[in-house]
């Protein structure tokens, strides 16, 4: 007989061999503890289901709640899937399937998505009742670099110039003090998605192994709004990724000239940003292209082994009536060391 139930501390050492045996060999959440915690961390044990037969673990269900970012802030909470596998040899027929519903039934009322799922997914997903779709991958290119390394660019296509904002644009790059002594909490009040001033800080700048910067946008409008980003280099290039957005979005449309000058000040060759329920107007006055995956254009997702392709992000997700939800990079646990 299978049981389900929650990784309690003393299954955290098995829970690794699993993730090493049966996910992958020397997968860095199968060895350093550190990043497991601070990513599952629950108050007993971590959040994983465990399918065990024999006592021994046969599955497992990753979650992370977003909630665990923001103090235990339960206010409009959502659950992202994370690390998803059955033993299947040893397991019968829909033991995955069971393990989700068995994770909806004690997260009653809450919002689940799960983000990077295999293009094979989206049916069992939606006979489930969830959306799937694919994330929207924007980019804008750095224009005083002549040759690419990272991308493949037909330098044919005509590059985007930004729009000019109507209202003056103010940004400046904010730290912990700032993050705590300001209210950004009405950010996210039309979202699913809950991101408070403690959520920026416990994800963002008290990550374990990235570093992160955060900037806060605002015009004369009082249209508000924080972006994060990472820079990463490789092959002696740079490369910001645009991995979570809160605030107006509108403002989005009148970030060109600040992006162009972050491309300038990190040395970058470009930015990207992949997102999901934003207006694609914004991102094309802003001077965003979008990645067209039937071209021949390049902008990788991955780096950690560095593939140079495109990649299509799947995601999958369930609200609760009236719910809008907004998707980014950093959603779930798509921008983690791997």
């Amino acid at each position: 007989m299978v049981q389900i139930e929650l990784c309690s501390n003393k299954e955290i050492i098995n829970l690794q061999k699993f993730i090493n045996n049966h996910w992958k060999s020397n997968h860095i959440l199968s060895k350093n503890i550190t990043l497991l915690n601070w990513m599952y961390k629950r108050c007993e044990g971590l959040n994983f289901l465990l399918a065990k037969k024999n006592k021994k673990i046969i599955g497992i269900l990753g979650f992370i709640k977003n909630s665990n970012f923001n103090n235990n802030d339960f206010i409009r909470d959502i659950i992202w899937l994370a690390l998803w596998k059955v033993v299947e040899e040893k397991a019968y027929p829909g033991l995955g399937i069971i393990m989700l519903k068995k994770l909806e039934k004690i997260n009653p009322n809450i919002d689940i998505a799960v983000l990077g799922i295999n293009k094979s997914l989206p049916p069992v997903f939606s006979a489930l009742k969830y959306y799937s779709a694919t994330m929207e991958h924007y980019y804008i290119v750095n224009p005083k670099v002549k040759n690419f390394s990272i991308i493949n660019i037909d330098r044919k296509n005509k590059i985007p110039y930004p729009k000019l904002p109507k209202h003056k644009i103010i940004y400046k790059r904010i730290y912990r003090k700032e993050l705590l002594s300001g209210n950004y909490n009405y950010y996210s009040n039309n979202f699913t998605c809950y991101k408070s001033s403690a959520f920026f800080i416990n994800k963002y700048l008290d990550h374990p192994i990235y570093k992160y910067k955060i900037f806060h946008i605002e015009n004369s409008s009082r249209q508000f709004a924080l972006i994060v980003i990472r820079k990463i280099s490789i092959n002696n290039t740079n490369v910001i990724r645009i991995v979570d957005f809160e605030g107006d979005e509108a403002l989005i449309a009148y970030i060109g000239g600040f992006l162009l000058n972050l491309l300038d000040s990190e040395n970058a060759e470009y930015i990207d940003f992949l997102q999901y329920g934003i207006n694609k107007s914004y991102f094309f006055d802003a001077g965003f292209k979008l990645l067209n995956y039937n071209q021949r254009d390049i902008v990788p997702n991955y780096f950690e082994p560095f593939v140079k392709e495109n990649i299509n992000l799947l995601f999958a997700y369930k609200t609760q009536p009236s719910n809008n939800i907004r998707i980014f990079k950093a959603d779930g646990d798509q921008d983690r060391p791997n």
